[in-house]
This record gives structure tokens, sequence and C-alpha cells, in this order.
């Protein structure tokens, strides 16, 4: 689905690039990053299972990346990674259960 709906946007925009989705082995995850900077690619998303392992290959992370532990996008700029991740996902942090109320409170 992302390569149609980010194709037809990029149609529609004039843009001239193109979104291809690759399977990439997680031993092979950092000859695979590599490879999209040698092509020239300008950027990138990252899906399960990479985007932990994903960070130790980039050159530079956004707070939302340091929040959340993960990358979702990397950019390619001058020949750097730089990884973000949506700021919503970082800070979405897990909904705490109010304290049951003790016998004596009733319910």
């Amino acid at each position: 689905m992302s390569p149609r709906m980010h194709n037809s946007a990029f149609s529609r925009d004039g843009a001239d690039y193109a979104y291809v989705a690759m399977d990439v082995q997680p031993d092979r995850l950092p000859e695979a990053v590599e490879g999209l900077k040698a092509l020239g690619f300008v950027g990138f998303n990252v899906t399960l299972p990479h985007k932990e392992a994903m960070i130790p290959l980039v050159n530079e992370v956004d707070e939302a990346v340091r929040l959340s532990g993960a990358v979702n996008t990397v950019i390619v700029e001058n020949g750097r990674f730089v990884a973000s991740t949506p700021t919503e996902a970082a800070s979405s942090k897990p909904v705490e259960r109010p304290a049951s109320p003790s016998p004596d409170e009733g319910c």
C-alpha cells in the first residue's frame, strides 16, 4: 500500500521520486543501508524488524528517536543519515491504570 500511495502523491505533485518496498534480511541491514546511499536514495522508511537496529547505522537521530528507541524515517543529507520518527509515536506511553479502591473505600 505504501508504494502505491506515495507514488501517487509524487506523481500528483510532479516530484521525480519513486517509492519502492524492499525485503531486507536483518543480518544484511548495514549493507542494504549503505547500498541505498550508494544508489543515490534521498531517504527511506524503516519497518519492523529494523526500527531499533537502524539506530547505530545513522549519523544523527532526533529527539523522538531518542525517546522511542525506534527509527521510522531516514533522510540522506550530504551523505549523512538523519533519522526521525513521528512525535506521536515517541510520546505515546503506556496508560497507567488507576489504583484499585481499597476494600474499605467501596466501589
